[in-house]
């Protein structure tokens, strides 16, 4: 006979509780100084928390339709000319591994106790409150934060560069916002956290030259 590991309950909701809140705690600090980031963080996450994932009854839709796409964008993979040299380049793995690493962070949400979850989306919640105001900031002064902060540490930057740099963290605010706007609501943080978003999304739309985060916030949505 074979005995699976289980996690204790008040193990698992502690754990899971503090990989959230972590993970929330650094998003908007990478969104800002380095989007590119973001995705090994959630990845990293999921690593964390992989030991609690499953598979709910009422989630099977949302499984199906995941391995559907997952299913289909490897085997749009198949036909490309493009043969990767590296793990690096490898869309298939890349795609493979965040589809289970993705869920199972998905899944510490359920997870986590009540009081975990609460403190974990209330640090979502203000950290893209606090993400939507740099990105405002940086659209009022053609991102002259972050070319301070780039001088000050030794490693200046062209304006226009900086410019690029940071509207790409118009990305991770606009794919997370709807969320945090909801957790916002949920948690009691009212309104504010959801208007600095919104600016933020504005000024790197219309100040910082990048439309697409519009179109990721409508699909996040």
């Amino acid at each position: 006979m074979t005995h699976a590991v289980a996690v204790t309950p008040r193990e698992g909701v502690v754990w899971f509780g503090w990989v959230l809140a972590g993970v929330f705690a650094l998003s908007p600090l990478l969104g800002w100084l380095s989007p590119l980031g973001f995705a090994p963080l959630a990845a990293l996450g999921g690593l964390l928390t992989i030991r609690g994932i499953r598979v709910e009854d009422e989630q099977r839709p949302v499984a199906l339709a995941i391995l559907v796409l997952v299913t289909w964008a490897l085997a749009s993979v198949l036909w490309s000319p493009f043969k990767p040299d590296s793990i690096e380049s490898a869309t298939a793995a890349k795609l493979i591994a965040q589809a289970i690493l993705y869920w199972a962070l998905f899944r510490a949400g359920a997870a986590a106790s009540a009081e975990a979850r609460t403190m974990a989306l209330r640090v979502l919640t203000w950290g893209m409150g606090g993400l939507g105001l740099i990105l405002a900031l940086e659209a009022a002064t053609g991102a002259g934060i972050y070319q301070a902060l780039r001088a000050a540490i030794g490693d200046p930057i062209r304006p226009d560069l900086a410019v690029r740099n940071v509207a790409q963290g118009g990305f991770v605010l606009a794919v997370l916002t709807p969320a945090a706007a909801l957790a916002s609501k949920r948690t009691g943080c009212g309104v504010w956290p959801i208007v600095l978003m919104a600016g933020g999304i504005a000024g790197a739309s219309l100040s910082l030259a990048a439309d697409a985060p519009i179109l990721a916030l409508v699909v996040s949505v």
